[in-house]
């Protein structure tokens, strides 16, 4: 916010980890097929996984347009550190199905483990996106376009962003900033109210809240949102000097100076 609180970059750092795959029903198997797909899967937790490959192998025998057996052995492969071999049959089974995410995080991981890393980050940002939708990137975009005063695009990206995930404060937190700087001031009361109903102990969003009712001209409002951050966070000196000036409003002349002394003390 211009008179507010910058937000927060979001950054996104892939876990490269590969986890345990589990078994698809949204595909058309045989009943071979699926017991031997079953036994892959016994042998994988196991930790047996050249007998994994086996059974994986002998799925993509009976069915090999089926990209789950190819990922399921490219992922056996990986774990028995056969990198090459395992990004070969991730390779299959991204051409047969290209919209499955976990397919790019193990590809990615065996790049990972033969240091090609550009490949590696590639496939760790194509899982990302399949996983979280435009989320991560819808966020960073309203963060980036707040900072560059471009706040009807901010605004756009962060009401996307909650769509995604409504039990996310920042979303609502950056809709807040966005329409506080469009002077839609009970739209971004709003959005700011719905950020602090998740996380209500956060001094910044009731900072926030606090510039809404004040650009209001709610100034008793305004005074209990500055207090309520200050008593969460005491050395959020800017609470100091928003809070005096609703108080300079009020005609509280000796409370405007207090907060005016302590906001340039520390």
């Amino acid at each position: 916010m211009a008179r507010g609180v910058i937000p927060r970059a979001i950054l996104y750092l892939p876990i490269i980890l590969l986890f345990v795959s589990c078994l698809r029903l949204d595909i058309p198997m045989s009943n071979n097929e699926v017991d031997w797909i079953k036994k892959g899967l016994v042998h994988e937790s196991n930790s047996e996984f050249k007998l994994a490959i086996a059974s994986f192998s002998e799925a993509i025998l009976k069915t090999p347009e089926d990209p789950l057996a190819w990922k399921l052995r490219g992922a056996s492969y990986y774990r028995l550190n056969e990198f090459r071999q395992s990004v070969a049959d991730l390779d299959k089974s991204i051409s047969l199905d290209s919209t499955d995410p976990d397919a790019y995080l193990y590809r990615g991981n065996a790049y990972g483990e033969m240091d090609m890393f550009t490949k590696a980050i590639e496939d760790f940002d194509k899982a990302r996106k399949l996983r979280n939708g435009g989320y991560f990137d819808n966020l960073n975009q309203s963060y980036l376009s707040i900072l560059n005063k471009k706040f009807l695009v901010g605004l756009a990206r962060a009401t996307a962003a909650v769509e995604e995930r409504p039990r996310d404060p920042i979303p609502h937190t950056y809709r807040g900033i966005c329409l506080y700087e469009l002077n839609k001031f009970s739209e971004a009361l709003s959005a700011f109210e719905k950020a602090i109903a998740i996380d209500s102990d956060n001094a910044e969003l009731l900072f926030n809240r606090g510039l809404v009712h004040l650009a209001s001209r709610n100034f008793n409002m305004a005074i209990l949102d500055f207090s309520e951050a200050l008593k969460i966070d005491p050395t959020f000196k800017n609470s100091y000097d928003h809070r005096g000036k609703a108080y300079k409003q009020l005609g509280m002349e000796e409370k405007a100076a207090s907060d005016r002394e302590s906001f340039l003390s520390n």
